[in-house]
């Protein structure tokens, strides 16, 4: 019996020994998200500690045997690149983002168009923090390349130590005991039947950050998102044959502007120092626009952000996008003309998948029950795109919808506006932390030029509506740092200071503008707009607004979620899936 046991040992031992180099090396470099995101161990549950350091074991031992056993070095070369690619993968969005691998992350990579891209590789492929992770990946290939030529000499080392047969049961002990942390991991994973039951998933295993893991549940979301996007058709197709009504017998106009990495705090119109938005300031002035205070948004990414906002959903109440059916297919069965001019659009160009977010606003099974007319092309500036939307002014009728998603201050903002815009420089930029340079704080002058290019296109759209009966909601799908109060732009995740992660990208502008027409037409409206711009508020139950400033008669009108209802209900709001914002804002430092 013993003699069996040391010889099954010996067989499951051998490739191990046999490919020692590739064994070790791929079990580190995959658990060294672990150790980063783990350490130290005092604030980690222990056996939270070891199953997180369990799952790449064991991925490594099956590697290894694959290897052994094919005996072709192709498999091996392959073993490797698919070592060093997630590897890569990694430490590049950990160290020049502060991210994990997610859907979100994940969803992003998908939709790049070209132009992302460009943008991309000059702000941040060579960069600092990007030009550390070459080194690093430099040291590790050079690393294994050297032990690979000497594995002779390492593997007689080994051979020669004291104790070499403990230290081998101790490893094969591991290595099963990996087996079963493993294979609950990803049973668990991969017998989850809906989008709500991974996400718990992934709040019950945060544990686990080796990259092929979250890759693998990454795209685990990203297909129930794209059945997501099937619900959501079936929804929109039974809201739109419901009884819609729309009460108001005037002419009327309402602009839905949806703007793009837009600060909050650099904002004139909420106290920014510079004066960014000097034509809406003077909307304020005469008393057309209202500003509201306390607005944030359900998710730091476009493509989850904007799913929230035009499914029907209320998040609080623990509802998905997937729950309802899509606003503007409702405007359009109470007899709305609603056109949609999107100036990311470029989905010809997308190497994405079915769960993108073209392929929710685009969807072929919803697209004429949620539109009339769309744009064809995207510009390099937002202005571009308004004045071909007064180009197509013949398509209006009594009633529009008109829905406008602009490019805003999305990165690199120093692309976002016209030279003639480039009114501020680093010099204009009063701040004086030590890791500002005169490049970075050029970046926040950059920043603030999109910025007042931005106000400069509100008013242009403004103009457009300004003699006719028009009420405009303007919201950005998200916040975004400039090295507002650390050394970082984007939208990098949080490390200590969550409460200035949450303001920086979380809190948004959100304004309405109302013409002299509507204010005289709807005086009722403009006080309840005046009373409602302190109450909190959350992106994804915009849709209530807009019926209600739209005066649309429907089942899907929740007043309890209407910021503009007597009967509104304050609610904590609950952003990045799990964080209670409100909770987190009110605790003290």
């Amino acid at each position: 019996m013993k003699r069996r046991l040391q010889n099954i040992i010996s067989v499951l031992f051998f490739p191990i020994r046999h490919q020692c180099i590739f064994f070790l090396m791929f079990a580190i470099l995959m658990n060294y998200p672990n150790l980063v995101s783990l350490f130290p161990v005092s604030h980690t549950n222990f056996a939270d500690f070891l199953s997180a350091l369990a799952v790449p074991i064991f991925i490594s031992y099956i590697l290894t045997l694959l290897i052994y056993y094919s005996k072709t070095k192709i498999v091996k070369f392959i073993c490797y690149v698919l070592l060093f690619f997630f590897f890569l993968f990694y430490i590049f969005l950990h160290n020049v983002f502060s991210l994990k691998i997610t859907p979100q992350v994940l969803t992003a990579i998908f939709e790049t168009n070209r132009a992302e891209t460009s943008d991309f590789i000059s702000t941040f492929a060579f960069n600092s923090h990007s030009i550390l992770v070459y080194i690093v990946m430099i040291v590790a290939i050079a690393l294994v390349i050297y032990l690979e030529n000497h594995k002779n000499r390492i593997r007689n080392f080994a051979s020669n130590l004291s104790g070499k047969n403990i230290l081998k049961n101790i490893l094969l002990i591991f290595v099963l005991t990996s087996a079963v942390f493993t294979l609950k991991t990803y049973i668990n994973l991969l017998t989850i039947n809906n989008l709500r039951e991974i996400s718990l998933w992934d709040s019950y295993n945060k544990q686990i950050q080796d990259p092929i893991t979250r890759t693998v549940y990454s795209l685990y979301q990203i297909h129930y998102e794209s059945k997501g996007n099937k619900q959501v058709a079936k929804h929109t197709l039974v809201a739109y044959k419901e009884n819609n009504i729309s009460k108001n017998n005037d002419t009327i106009n309402v602009i839905f502007v949806i703007g793009e990495s837009h600060i909050k705090y650099h904002s004139s119109l909420y106290g920014y120092y510079l004066p960014t938005q000097p034509y809406l300031e003077q909307e304020r002035k005469n008393g057309n626009l209202f500003v509201f205070n306390d607005v944030v948004t359900t998710q730091n990414f476009t493509s989850t952000s904007l799913r929230d906002i035009f499914s029907c959903n209320s998040v609080s109440d623990e509802e998905s996008f997937s729950d309802k059916p899509i606003f503007t297919a409702i405007f359009k069965s109470a007899g709305f003309n609603v056109m949609f001019w999107d100036n990311q659009k470029e989905y010809l160009n997308n190497m994405g998948v079915t769960f993108s977010l073209n392929n929710f606003l685009y969807n072929k099974d919803v697209i004429n029950l949620s539109y009339d007319y769309l744009n064809k092309h995207s510009y390099r500036f937002d202005k571009t795109l308004i004045a071909n939307l007064k180009k197509h002014s013949h398509l209006l009728k009594d009633k529009n919808l008109i829905l406008l998603h602009l490019k805003g201050q999305h990165i690199a903002a120093k692309k976002r506006f016209p030279k003639s815009f480039a009114k501020f420089s680093y010099s204009d930029i009063k701040r004086n932390e030590k890791y500002l340079d005169k490049e970075k704080l050029q970046k926040i002058a950059d920043y603030d030029n999109a910025t007042l290019y931005n106000d400069y296109v509100l008013k242009s759209i403004i103009d457009l509506y300004r003699n006719e009966n028009t009420v405009l909601i303007y919201l950005s799908d998200h916040g975004e740092e400039e090295y507002d109060y650390r050394n970082s732009e984007g939208r990098a995740s949080y490390k200590e200071d969550i409460q200035n992660y949450l303001r920086y990208q979380y809190e948004i502008p959100f304004y309405i503008w109302c013409s002299n027409t509507y204010k005289e037409k709807h005086k009722d409206r403009i006080l309840a707009i005046q009373q409602a711009i302190d109450k909190r508020i959350m992106t994804d139950n915009v849709y209530n607004v807009l019926f209600s400033l739209s005066d649309i008669e429907t089942k899907y009108y929740r007043s309890e979620r209407d910021a503009l209802s007597m009967k509104y209900l304050i609610k904590d709001r609950i952003v990045a899936n799990t964080l209670n914002y409100d909770s987190i804002m009110n605790a003290k430092k």
